[in-house]
């Protein structure tokens, strides 16, 4: 079976991103403009990640929280510690192989 690489990634990176934001967002009160300067993206987009919340599915979310780096990148921002790249982790998780099926599953 033939994976559009680019296409799976560009449901995941936005879902892990939009876990994250919601979560910041929720638990730890913290504004869609910090939020966005963490995870280096505009304001705007967080802002629709929050409205909408990317796709919605909780199997997707479960996937997502359950991976190690997910904590990890709440506590880099929280902690404000860049010594940990944001960035990767979140490549990381929008990689996992659960994540991935999960997201094929979604996208057909």
């Amino acid at each position: 079976m033939y994976v559009d690489c680019d296409k799976i990634f560009r449901v995941t990176i936005p879902a892990v991103k939009a876990a994250v934001a919601k979560e910041l967002a929720e638990k730890h009160d913290m504004s869609e403009k910090d939020i966005a300067h963490a995870l280096s993206v505009a304001q705007p987009a967080i802002s629709k990640y929050l409205s909408r919340y990317a796709l919605g599915r909780s199997d997707f979310e479960t996937k997502i929280k359950s991976n190690p780096n997910y904590r990890k990148i709440i506590s880099a921002v929280l902690s404000n510690d860049r010594r940990n790249s944001v960035a990767r982790m979140i490549d990381s998780i929008a990689s996992d192989r659960n994540v991935v099926k999960t997201a094929m599953k979604i996208i057909g």
